[in-house]
């Protein structure tokens, strides 16, 4: 099995403690998930900060990113399969720009029954359909 391409930026959604607990959740899993910052945030002992609780190597932390362009080609470039963002443009770049999955993170917005939060539900959709659709392609 591949392992799935999960890139995310951490600015604004570090701050919700599920975003933080399904990160650390990826990050424990190897095996299945290569986790990757892709950010615009200037703050990189934040950033340096992150990585090292989540154990992304070095060359998976992108920061030198200062427009929406430059984070959808480092996304193409690193093969992204989902990427999570609290930014609409991104999301919406993302969406017409790569062959990522854009998951926009607004813990406001819940799913249909009010479980969950929206990005929650979809991140799991997509993982759990990219994994069966990549054990088939084997």
């Amino acid at each position: 099995m591949n392992k799935l391409k999960i890139g995310f930026d951490p600015l604004k959604n570090w701050d919700i403690e599920l975003f933080r607990d399904v990160m650390r959740s990826l990050s424990i899993q190897p095996e299945a998930y290569e986790l990757y910052i892709i950010s615009t945030s200037e703050d990189v002992n934040k950033i340096a900060g992150i990585a090292t609780l989540l154990n992304i190597p070095t060359d998976h932390v992108i920061t030198d990113i200062e427009t929406v362009t430059e984070t959808t080609t480092a996304l193409s470039a690193n093969k992204i399969d989902i990427y999570l963002t609290a930014f609409m443009d991104v999301f919406s770049a993302t969406q017409s720009g790569t062959l990522a999955i854009g998951i926009l993170v607004n813990p406001q917005l819940q799913d249909q029954y009010q479980m969950n939060p929206k990005w929650f539900d979809q991140m799991t959709f997509w993982i759990k359909k990219l994994t069966i659709n990549g054990q088939e392609s084997c």
